[in-house]
């Protein structure tokens, strides 16, 4: 979940496709429960999405077992992730920590 709580992220991943999938959460007043509208899907940049952090206009991917950080464009106005990430090296990255 996004700190704004307006987006939740979800890593996916098996042999085949590691992916990240962007989901709007309206959360409604007075209430646990979340109506989620899918929004996009896009590729983690490596293998086993651990942990992710949404930062202006980034989400970024922490991916276990191909030691890589992964930084997507991600507009907040459209819910909408970019295709080609920039990735940084990074020994087994399990968490993402937004100071």
């Amino acid at each position: 979940m996004t700190c704004d709580i307006r987006f939740l992220v979800s890593g996916y991943g098996n042999p085949f496709e590691t992916s990240i999938s962007l989901i709007r959460a309206d959360l409604s007043a007075g209430s646990f429960s979340v109506e989620q509208t899918f929004l996009d899907r896009a590729p983690s940049g490596g293998i086993t999405p651990r942990d992710f952090g949404a930062a202006e206009d980034h989400l970024i991917i922490a991916n276990q077992d191909s030691d890589n950080v992964t930084f997507l464009r991600f507009d907040r106005a459209s819910g909408r992730l970019q295709s080609r990430p920039f990735t940084l090296t990074s020994v087994k990255p399990t968490c993402i920590a937004l100071l």
